[in-house]
């Protein structure tokens, strides 16, 4: 892929702002006003693009795409659960790829009709505008109990089929340089630059692994992994394959295995980590999403024009998500329908869309009305998608997470990080650094605090059998695949 700056960069004092109009609007939406965060960054942007001193601030492509989407793909990778790929990576293969592609040609073709543009810069477009982003989507489900296997679906699709839209900006990016269509060419690159991604991306994910388990210290294993996502990366670029397929398949494989020879406090340590630098990145991306609104544009564009878009693009979001629920309902376990609609509704589009569509030359004479058309469909993914994901997931029943649960998973949680706190201790007491009775009394306290809590989840369980019945349904099922 090529990636071009598109000017200034962003100082050290847009770099400290940027942070604390985040941490404002963070604390501003979750206290106070109640609106998407996401949402809230991108309005909270784009009156910031008003002033003077971030009106000038124009997004470098190369950042995002050779910075962030790294990092937040890494962090994607590491956030899905094996088991739950597994049960749904053939639906998230349709949808990413041959799911993408499809959705790309119905774009092109009717872009080509709409605004009357060369096919293959309508095939460009659709490429830059299909992959989809799940931040806000993911951030709703997880807090209000999504089932596991559809927010698996969502999540491992969108960051799948990131990598397809970029490998597929790039082939049709060198089919308009060559200035002729070589369907078949096409169609070996795009299978060989994204095979090739994956093959990259398990291979350092593994040797990462590896590495992992000969190493103690949870500073050396959080920088491990920076390492790992950023030289899955460069090694994939290297050898012209998807630096993007790679680091979400490493990410996958740390995530899975190389977290099985961490310490329970190094598993929370590097899952903090990597929250705090995508929410870091995020917050980044969606002010300069804001920023480069420019209403003007929109308005020369036209109105009609632009909402016909969108629709264009809904339309082939929902037309290749309901084939494959028809497709996987004739051959093996449906997907139920409330899930296809969360899935077409909750397909945002957002960072991968920019960094593509700030990555065509600015020579090419079409740039600006594809500037115009993608920043049109990721405002409206992330203030109108995002904004009403909640109460759309809400009135479809598929969340709810009971205040039971929401309590035996923070008791959990807290039993973790007390098993790690006493290995924590033991430790330092055999490195000489902690007074051995000084150790064992600190270790007293937290095993009746163990205690403790052990039998308020025995009592939980007892009450609530279902929970019980849930958990062991999942260990027996992970014991089996073990």
């Amino acid at each position: 892929m090529s990636v071009e700056g598109t000017m200034a960069a962003v100082g050290v004092q847009e770099v400290t702002l940027f942070l604390i109009v985040a941490i404002l609007t963070g604390v501003l939406t979750k206290y106070f006003i109640r609106i998407q965060y996401i949402a809230a960054l991108v309005i909270v942007g784009a009156i910031l693009g008003l002033t003077p001193i971030f009106g000038g601030i124009e997004v470098r492509a190369d950042i995002i795409y050779y910075v962030f989407l790294p990092l937040i793909l890494f962090e994607g990778g590491l956030a899905i659960h094996i088991r739950h790929f597994r049960e749904t990576v053939d639906v998230m293969l349709i949808l990413a790829f041959p799911g993408l592609i499809v959705a790309m040609i119905l774009v092109g073709y009717c872009v080509h009709i709409l605004f009357d543009l060369p096919l293959l810069i309508g095939m460009l477009l659709g490429a830059i505008v299909m992959p989809t982003d799940p931040v806000s989507v993911i951030a709703t489900f997880k807090k209000l109990g999504a089932p596991p296997r559809l927010t698996t679906i969502i999540e491992g699709e969108s960051v799948l089929n990131d990598g397809a839209g970029i490998v597929a900006f790039g082939v049709v990016m060198g089919l308009i340089a060559a200035g002729e269509v070589n369907i078949p060419h096409a169609a070996i690159d795009f299978v060989r630059v994204s095979a090739g991604g994956a093959i990259v991306g398990i291979l350092m994910g593994y040797v990462g692994t590896r590495i992992l388990q000969y190493v103690d210290d949870h500073i050396f294993e959080v920088t491990i992994t920076i390492i790992i996502a950023f030289a899955t990366f460069l090694l994939a670029e290297h050898f012209h394959v998807s630096g993007i397929i790679a680091v979400v398949f490493a990410g996958l494989i740390v995530g899975n295995y190389g977290e099985r020879y961490m310490a329970p406090p190094t598993r929370l340590t590097v899952s903090n980590f990597w929250e705090v630098v995508v929410f870091i990145v995020n917050a980044f991306i969606f002010l300069l999403i804001g920023i480069e609104l420019t209403v003007g544009s929109f308005l020369e564009v036209g109105i009609l024009n632009l909402v016909a878009f969108i629709f264009l693009v809904l339309a082939a979001r929902g037309l290749i998500v309901y084939c494959t629920g028809i497709f996987y309902r004739l051959i093996k376990r449906p997907i139920p329908m409330s899930w296809q609609h969360v899935l077409v509704w909750g397909g945002l589009h957002a960072t991968v869309p920019l960094a593509l569509v700030l990555s065509v030359p600015k020579d090419m004479p079409e740039r600006e009305l594809l500037l115009t058309l993608t920043l049109a469909v990721v405002f409206f993914s992330l203030l109108v998608q995002g904004m009403s994901m909640d109460k759309f997931a809400r009135k479809l029943g598929l969340i709810g997470l009971t205040e039971e649960r929401r309590e035996y998973e923070r008791r959990l949680g807290l039993l973790l990080g007390l098993k790690g706190a006493m290995r924590e201790v033991k430790d330092l007491m055999k490195s000489g650094a902690v007074h051995r009775s000084l150790a064992e009394k600190i270790i007293r306290e937290y095993k009746n605090f163990e205690k403790e809590l052990n039998e308020n989840l025995r009592c939980v369980l007892e009450e609530h059998c279902e929970l019980g019945e849930e958990e062991e349904r999942m260990v027996r099922r992970a014991s089996l695949e073990s």
